[in-house]
């Protein structure tokens, strides 16, 4: 288990190096290529899509790398798991003091400006760059933020394994349309029950953060329900 979770924390670390890389590369090209730029939530989002693809993409490695080692399905599920928590914490951190390195940087100029979700909905400060505390708590969100992607991203992932080639397309293609019509239209017929949640959540941080803990911890049960007793296919397959 000790090796599985080296190798899958180091490798989450280069593709985390790759993504911070990018995100101050695009920032530095934006700011001396246009003269003014405005990043408002750009750190956190991009963070989420990547823990979603870690967590599509990992999950099935690193249960049939366990099974060639001979390692159990748990601890091979469990080392997976713990390593990219590890790294979702090491990137909720990197990338909360890569935004207030940049606002430091940019002082509140009117031509470069940085925010991210935590100081758009919950920052009381009012001040561009913020106190310590408050970068703590961007953190602290990021961090389940990734948690609760990463961990929907193993849940689709391991569905996926679950099913035959028939059943992946119809699967994909009602993910595909319970994302992009049915979710919404629900969310539409509901929408005079949700304006309190939804205000809630957006003006209360901690109340986010157990939201988002919540939906963690139940894609993680769906997730280990589908996978303990799934056949580890080859990569082919």
């Amino acid at each position: 288990m000790k090796t599985l979770f080296r190798y899958r924390l180091l490798d989450n670390l280069k593709a985390l190096a790759i993504v911070a890389g990018a995100l101050a590369a695009i920032c530095a090209f934006f700011s001396i290529t246009f003269g003014e730029t405005e990043v408002n939530g750009a750190n956190s989002l991009t963070g989420a899509i990547w823990a979603l693809v870690i967590g599509i993409v990992t999950t099935r490695i690193d249960l049939r790398l366990g099974n060639q080692m001979g390692t159990s399905r748990r601890s091979a599920f469990l080392a997976n798991l713990l390593g990219n928590l590890a790294v979702f914490a090491l990137a909720s951190v990197g990338l909360t003091v890569l935004t207030a390195l940049l606002q430091i940087m940019s002082d509140g100029s009117q031509r470069f400006v940085v925010t991210d979700l935590y100081q758009i909905l919950y920052s009381t400060s009012g001040n561009y760059v913020m106190t310590p505390g408050e970068y703590g708590m961007m953190a602290l969100l990021s961090f389940v933020l990734f948690a609760a992607m990463g961990s929907f991203g193993m849940l689709c992932t391991t569905a996926f394994w679950r099913v035959n080639k028939v059943g992946a397309w119809i699967l994909g293609l009602s993910l595909g349309l319970g994302l992009s019509v049915g979710f919404p239209n629900l969310m539409y017929r509901l929408s005079p029950y949700l304006i309190r949640p939804l205000r809630i959540l957006t003006t209360n941080v901690w109340a986010m953060i157990l939201f988002l803990l919540i939906w963690a911890v139940v894609f993680l049960l769906g997730t280990w329900l589908l996978a303990r007793r799934a056949v580890i296919k080859p990569a082919a397959k």
